[in-house]
């Protein structure tokens, strides 16, 4: 399945990958999920994928969700996400648009809300 790489900007700019059935798939997501906006979404051809362990504390506001599949868990991080999120609509957007290495998300076990202190 297609990674694509996303650039969002809100006061500063913020760049991660996440994975999507179609571009129109990331694309909706996001638009549901972000006060931010989207700069770019590129479907990544290459990356090489060494995995640096990183603590991220400098964001003020991020969503973290904890995701599984049938085979893989995975925590996808989305920045600035929209204040009048419910949690039935985080999951029904993740499950909806997002996949894990291929996979359709089956379950979501956990959602962590950051907000601005």
């Amino acid at each position: 399945m297609p990674l694509y790489q996303i650039t969002l900007v809100q006061g500063r700019t913020d760049t991660f990958k996440i994975e999507a059935r179609t571009y129109v798939d990331c694309k909706l997501f996001l638009e549901k999920m972000t006060t931010a906006k989207i700069k770019y979404i590129k479907e990544v051809e290459y990356s090489n994928s060494s995995n640096i362990l990183k603590t991220e504390y400098n964001f003020n506001l991020e969503l973290k969700a904890l995701c599984k599949t049938e085979n893989y868990t995975n925590i996808i991080i989305l920045r600035y996400p929209k204040q009048n999120l419910t949690l039935d609509k985080i999951k029904k957007s993740i499950v909806k648009n997002l996949l894990i290495n291929g996979e359709k998300i089956i379950e979501i076990l956990n959602v962590m809300i950051k907000e601005k202190k």
